[in-house]
């Protein structure tokens, strides 16, 4: 749990590679990156109450209002049922010439749009979730060039949004800030396929 000054006041360890995470209704879901295992959790207490077999990998996971998306790191997005995690609809993101856009990584919901980076690129795109199709690239190379990374490995891996302050932050795998950002013609629900 983070104060809103970014400080760490609880967590839980585990041995486990934890990977996306989202708040539903009925309590905190997390996915693991390769241990094919969901938890659930109490949001006020992060007390485990609920596992779950999970038939892929765990990359990214997010809440629309009624049901869960997940990434796995390839080019489907998984719709799940939010109180049995069962995949209940599939699609592959394309961009607009129809090539399949693999390594979804990290997302947020954002009015209708799923908002995602893509592992190992320096941008993120704005996916229709009723068709797949690609409707905005964002370029975030200066950012990234910014926080100068060490290594291959120090790459744009994070992505949150504030729905109630209309906030969007990004940051990256062991980077020093986290980067409050603003989008240009975000696009809605309705954009093009």
């Amino acid at each position: 749990i983070l104060e809103e000054r970014g400080q760490v006041i609880e967590s839980r360890p585990s041995h486990l590679f934890g990977e996306g995470c989202a708040w539903t209704p009925e309590g905190i879901v997390q996915l693991t990156w390769r241990n094919r295992i969901a938890f659930r959790y109490n949001p006020e207490t992060l007390e485990k109450i609920a596992s779950y077999d999970y038939p892929r990998q765990g990359w990214g996971l997010i809440y629309d209002g009624e049901y869960l998306w997940a990434s796995d790191g390839s080019h489907n997005l998984y719709r799940l049922n939010p109180k049995s995690l069962e995949t209940n609809h599939q699609i592959q993101v394309r961009t607009k010439d129809g090539r399949t856009l693999p390594r979804i990584n990290e997302m947020v919901w954002i009015n209708g749009i799923v908002l995602a980076n893509i592992f190992m690129e320096n941008y993120i795109v704005a996916i229709n979730p009723e068709t797949g199709y690609v409707l905005r690239k964002w370029d975030l190379s200066a950012i990234v060039e910014d926080e100068k990374p060490r290594d291959r490995e120090h790459v744009l891996n994070g992505i949150a949004y504030d729905p109630d302050g209309e906030r969007l932050w990004i940051t990256g795998k062991q980077w020093r800030h986290i980067y409050q950002i603003e989008l240009p013609n975000m696009p809605n629900k309705g954009t093009t396929k």
